[in-house]
């Protein structure tokens, strides 16, 4: 079994990224990259960050977004209300289709959607993800078991499968939050 979504798209999550910065240099913010946050002070007034190279700025609002560190980051502040863990999923990339035009993806489980058989805006298809809890943020390996069960899975949805040699692997690691779900809401450090 299979579930379509008619609404759901495809995009390209570099390029997306890359818009949106744009859209606020646009609008009058500055971007910087590279910028590793190692102090983070919450009054009634402001929030003050504090870069690594000692540079400082306050705003109204800041909105922890750090994705796997979200939990280092608003740690900084005081806010313990939480802790981040990674969870490992492993990709196969196909330049060949299959015929597949669109996201065929499973009835969703315990540990999400599952393993899809996905279009990249590019050209050719996305295969995967696995999803393995770890302890290592910073592990993006990729493994021949990992390959296999993806194939395995994925053949089930699209039989044709056997016909996409897949020409690279690559691994993403995602955040799981210890409350079980996404976390949108004030820091137990202050409301800013």
């Amino acid at each position: 079994r299979a579930m379509h979504i008619p609404d759901e798209g495809i995009v390209d999550p570099f390029w997306l990224t890359r818009a949106y910065a744009e859209a606020a240099i646009a609008l009058g913010s500055r971007v910087r990259t590279r910028a590793r946050v190692v102090g983070l002070s919450v009054d009634g007034d402001a929030v003050t960050v504090t870069l690594a190279d000692d540079d400082t700025f306050r705003a109204e609002q800041a909105v922890d977004c750090a994705g796997l560190r979200a939990d280092e980051i608003a740690a900084l502040a005081g806010d313990t209300s939480f802790s981040i863990t990674p969870r490992k999923g492993e990709f196969l990339v196909s330049e060949l289709t299959g015929g597949v035009d669109r996201i065929v993806l499973p009835i969703p489980g315990p540990l999400g959607k599952g393993m899809l058989v996905t279009p990249i805006v590019f050209g050719g298809v996305l295969l995967g993800p696995t999803a393995v809890d770890g302890t290592d943020k910073s592990d993006r390996s990729t493994t021949e078991a990992g390959r296999e069960r993806i194939l395995e899975r994925c053949r089930a949805l699209v039989p044709a499968v056997d016909e996409m040699a897949p020409i690279r692997s690559f691994a993403g690691v995602r955040p799981v939050s210890s409350t079980g779900d996404y976390l949108i809401r004030p820091s137990t450090a202050g409301d800013r």
